[in-house]
């Protein structure tokens, strides 16, 4: 794991590169294990990815909008087919 204390594009570059560490690794030698690993650090790198994107209330509002256009989408797509 990288510490948090550190400018996020570096940390995010550092598990980019962890990542594909271990996916060569897993390439040579597919196990659950490497599996494993693989999945978990994958995982926090999108979550750096995600969290370099803007705050929390940010992303939130912007989730929450999204949300909120598919569902008037739905709504017009029933009241047009009925």
């Amino acid at each position: 794991m990288t510490e948090t204390t550190e400018k996020p594009e570096r940390n995010i570059t550092r598990q980019q590169s962890l990542v594909e560490k271990l996916q060569l690794s897993y390439k040579e030698k597919p196990s659950d294990e490497e599996k494993l690993k693989l999945d978990r650090e994958t995982d926090t790198l999108q979550h750096l990815l995600n969290a370099e994107k803007g705050g929390v209330k940010d992303r939130a509002k912007e989730k929450a909008e999204f949300a909120r256009k598919a569902l008037i989408n739905r709504a017009i797509q029933q009241v047009s087919l009925a």
